[in-house]
């Protein structure tokens, strides 16, 4: 079994960026600085990426559930699943604790993906509240972990859960069409139209 975080790396005090806060999932957390939201990839309720470094540009994904199970579990099976999912599966620590009062799990694993497997490294961060469950990852190859952890540890537990919008979907939907618009036009540096 993984020990208790003693494996995780040295924590050094880290500055933040801006905040990003959704109106419907009910959550903000602070990005690494440069950091901003762009086209989720995969399964990921929305993805966030850093500034591009050689041929590499860091992302967080996070994604967004409603699950009746308790959080032991939930982690447990999305454990279960990673380790059919990919070669060369190990954690190398995890953690339950608290996030702002919520109820959280981490855990960092390394695995080998493609072929010839590359060895990679991911810092996952699961903050729950009743069935909203939340899940942050990091990853990217093992040797550029230690480089994006501080930031991003930090980034993921900076997370605050507020009461969920009782809007319609159809209020939901109006509001986003405008929302997803002005924060378009934000990133493209359209401020009048942002507004």
């Amino acid at each position: 079994a993984p020990s208790a975080a003693k494996n995780a790396p040295a924590k050094k005090n880290v500055r933040l960026g801006p905040t990003y806060a959704h109106p419907f999932y009910a959550f903000k957390f602070w990005l690494p600085p440069k950091w901003a939201r762009g086209k989720e990839q995969g399964s990921a309720t929305m993805s966030f990426f850093g500034p591009k470094e050689q041929f590499y540009q860091p992302r967080m994904d996070l994604r967004y559930e409603s699950n009746a199970k308790d959080l032991t579990d939930y982690v447990t099976a999305y454990k279960d699943a990673f380790k059919k999912a990919f070669k060369n599966v190990l954690f190398l620590f995890e953690e339950a604790s608290a996030v702002r009062g919520r109820t959280a799990y981490q855990f960092c694993v390394t695995f080998g993906d493609g072929d010839p497997p590359v060895q990679q490294q991911a810092l996952f961060t699961f903050v729950a509240e009743g069935q909203r469950k939340y899940v942050i990852s990091f990853n990217c190859t093992q040797a550029w972990f230690e480089k994006y952890y501080g930031q991003v540890d930090a980034s993921m537990k900076s997370m605050r859960l507020y009461p969920m919008s009782t809007a319609t979907p159809e209020q939901k939907q109006k509001f986003l069409a405008a929302y997803n618009k002005g924060e378009t036009a934000y990133r493209e540096s359209k401020y009048a139209e942002a507004l």
